[in-house]
């Protein structure tokens, strides 16, 4: 809903559980001044030609790849114990060590 609502700022945004907003939004939307309405359509409308279904696909997909992509560069993997003990031995031969992390 989030995504949504942040693409339709001139609809009248409600949280569908929340029945005094949507009692609230619907006596607003009947009081509204004809001319305020028909702008409010004309900008959602445009928002809607410009953000169809195919639209709205294509930045979906990319978003999933981008996410895959970021997963893959970011996958941690696990090292080797003589690995592990290659660094534990240079943590403590080093000089200068950190509190945080003392073995």
């Amino acid at each position: 809903m989030t995504g949504a609502a942040e693409g339709m700022r001139d609809s009248l945004l409600i949280n569908t559980n929340n029945y005094e907003q949507i009692a609230n939004a619907i006596k607003q939307a009947i009081h509204m001044p004809l001319e305020e309405q028909i702008q409010r359509n004309k900008v959602l409308q445009k928002r809607l030609k410009r953000y169809n279904v195919e639209k709205w696909a294509q930045d979906f997909m990319s978003a999933l790849k981008k996410t895959r992509e970021t997963r893959i560069a970011s996958k941690s993997i696990k090292i080797s114990s003589k690995i592990l003990q290659d660094i534990i031995d240079a943590y403590k031969s080093s000089k200068k060590t950190h509190s945080l992390f003392r073995l």
